[in-house]
């Protein structure tokens, strides 16, 4: 016999059925932790009717049997809602971090060759993608008024904070004022346990390397990666390699990355979209750590994602540069 069934016949008979029943109808969940949570009002009246002497020894003994009822009250709307809030966030930063991407880009574009995208070919195919990516025509202009404002005014400046396990996170800025840069960061990393460098220290734990992105076209697909040493040696840089893009700002699934000196990337970048009409994408400094230091605490790494999150958000942000890796499954 079902419990449901055992519960009502014992039930039954007592003037206490008909207002467990509806109980009993309800939409209820059915839960053997329930033993080790407080009784359900049901029982309650079961024991209450069997101390006033309405069910016999037996059918009382019959009810423990039962699995006890536990209602299980859904908050309506909020699972939902943070799935949707998560979605959102997770949208928002890379939205965040295109738009980014494409502005470091046009002002390296102004910087070579003028803000005019009739004149400036390079600058008129990133405003073209940043209008392909769904950009809002009004922010594009913007963002060119400002780029064009800043380029050649501004300064590459390298922020470096330590986080919990040995982690070390570098961030570069574009900014016309130290200063505000600074104080910027100090009022961002109080409120993680993060420390900012007084006097950085990460070119003993980075290296850093001029990097030039360049989106590989179907007909480029090739496991044969000679013709590109080729190109990496004839225009002055250190190694080339093909890797899928994770970056998520590209249309293509694969990309050339060309390693070389970060002092002459911007010479090695022209030189080869100029001889081997090879259209980059980006051309930057990155950091590329020595050692990676896996954090496995769960603490240590909501701490660095929080510290990753307000480098982030600072108003002169461009890149960020970490030695943290996920632990391993």
């Amino acid at each position: 016999m079902r419990s449901v069934d055992l519960l009502r016949n014992s039930l039954m008979g007592c003037s206490l059925w008909h207002s467990a029943k509806t109980s009993l109808q309800s939409n209820l969940q059915f839960s053997t932790f329930a033993r080790r949570q407080r009784l359900h009002s049901v029982q309650n009246h079961v024991n209450k009717a069997f101390r006033m002497d309405y069910l016999s020894k037996h059918q009382y003994q019959c009810s423990q049997h039962c699995l006890l009822i536990v209602p299980q009250r859904k908050m309506a709307g909020h699972s939902h809602w943070q799935n949707i809030k998560s979605t959102k966030e997770a949208a928002d930063n890379k939205h965040m971090l295109m738009v980014q991407s494409y502005v470091s880009q046009m002002k390296a574009a102004i910087t070579d060759n003028g803000s005019n995208p009739e004149t400036n070919s390079k600058l008129a195919t990133i405003l073209e993608r940043m209008k392909n990516a769904n950009i809002p025509k009004n922010d594009i202009k913007r963002y060119l008024e400002n780029a064009t404002k800043k380029a050649g005014t501004v300064q590459t400046l390298y922020y470096e904070v330590r986080g919990p396990a040995g982690s070390i996170f570098v961030m570069e800025v574009e900014t016309e004022s130290a200063k505000k840069a600074r104080d910027s960061l100090n009022t961002l990393i109080k409120k993680t346990i993060g420390k900012v460098k007084d006097v950085p220290s990460f070119q003993s734990f980075f290296d850093m390397k001029g990097m030039i992105t360049v989106p590989v076209t179907k007909d480029m697909q090739t496991s044969n990666m000679d013709e590109y040493l080729e190109i990496a040696i004839e225009t002055g840089a250190e190694d080339v390699i093909m890797t899928k893009d994770d970056s998520g700002l590209e249309e293509y699934e694969y990309v050339l990355k060309f390693h070389c000196d970060p002092v002459s990337y911007r010479k090695v970048a022209k030189e080869i979209e100029k001889s081997y009409n090879l259209e980059y994408s980006s051309c930057a400094v990155e950091l590329i750590p020595h050692h990676y230091v896996t954090i496995e605490s769960e603490d240590d790494l909501k701490a660095c994602t929080q510290i990753a999150n307000k480098m982030q958000s600072h108003p002169d942000f461009v890149s960020l540069f970490d030695n943290v890796s996920p632990p391993e499954d």
